[in-house]
């Protein structure tokens, strides 16, 4: 009796043990199908992402002259994977054969490309404490602006930076300025204290406390027309000038620096995610503007007004 009892014990372990195998085997096979369907979402989305790109108006609408994001394959040198270090984000811009490429040869100051922050879609992060930079020397011949004009689209998400709201620079994003060095010919977007946009003596400032921008998906919009400025906060009018009639010399070379100006202004570091960039060398009409933004409304869901 005590053997048969014993006999059928064990024949109980034994069978659980083969559901248990069986069970692990039905886990992995989950697992995997499940890794396997997000890989397949992802790459999904992502060719969402490039069709809509693709067909957006951005290249339909004239005097376009530099546009990078992330999405196309052609952005890229190679296709990136999440945590990669970016040498070169290049102009996508095709209406023009002249392309601008930002680059960054040291290693630990090339930003990262990231895949998740923007539900998804590919971004750049930098880190002010490397600082990351990519930069270009555009020609006189290749300008990102007009005498009197440009309209910029730039989407963003600032994030926490070590630096005080009285630091004399200000994280930046994004910076141009030409080789004579006069701060007042540039474009800056500044954190903390204000976001500026300098087109010789038509500054324009949007002060902002620093919750409203930190961690915040942002559109901003950059507008100079001969005699109007404006800038525009997801779609909002937050600053705007009626009287913006100065011009700038176009005759130098200069520098365009993103992410960080440089050794010369060592504190303007900025720490945050930057998705597109679009420049014009026009004052784009506003339903031109809107066009624009409602296509980056609907790549890198972003509410704009």
């Amino acid at each position: 009796m005590l053997k048969k009892n014993f006999k059928t014990i064990k024949q109980s372990q034994a069978f659980s043990l083969i559901e248990l195998s069986i069970v692990i085997l039905i886990i992995g096979i989950l697992v995997a199908g499940v890794t396997q369907s997000s890989r397949l979402v992802s790459r999904m989305k992502l060719a969402s992402l490039i069709n809509l790109t693709r067909a957006s108006v951005v290249p339909t609408i004239a005097d376009l002259v530099f546009w990078v994001e992330t999405t196309l394959p052609e952005s890229f040198e190679t296709e990136p994977s999440d945590g990669d270090r970016i040498a070169k984000w290049i102009d996508i811009n095709p209406t023009s054969a002249q392309k601008i490429t930002l680059s960054q040869a040291t290693e630990n100051l090339k930003p990262i490309f990231d895949s998740r922050t923007f539900n998804g879609v590919p971004s750049l992060r930098f880190d002010h404490l490397a600082p990351s930079q990519l930069k270009s020397q555009v020609m006189s011949s290749g300008n990102l602006f007009s005498v009197n004009q440009s309209t910029i689209f730039f989407v963003f998400i600032f994030t926490a930076n070590s630096f005080s709201q009285a630091t004399t620079h200000t994280p930046t994003p994004f910076f141009w300025n030409p080789s004579s060095n006069d701060s007042r010919v540039s474009f800056h977007i500044f954190h903390n204290q204000s976001c500026i946009y300098d087109f010789f003596t038509n500054r324009l400032t949007s002060s902002a406390p620093d919750s409203t921008h930190s961690r915040a998906k942002k559109i901003f919009t950059f507008v100079k027309r001969p005699t109007y400025a404006e800038i525009r906060d997801n779609g909002a009018v937050v600053s705007s000038n009626a009287s913006a009639t100065s011009t700038i010399s176009m005759t130098s070379t200069y520098d365009l620096r993103i992410g960080w100006v440089g050794p010369e202004y060592d504190q303007a570091r900025f720490s945050g995610y930057i998705g597109e960039i679009i420049i014009y060398t026009r004052g784009l009409k506003i339903d031109e503007i809107r066009d624009i933004e409602a296509y980056l409304s609907k790549k890198w869901s972003i509410k704009v007004s």
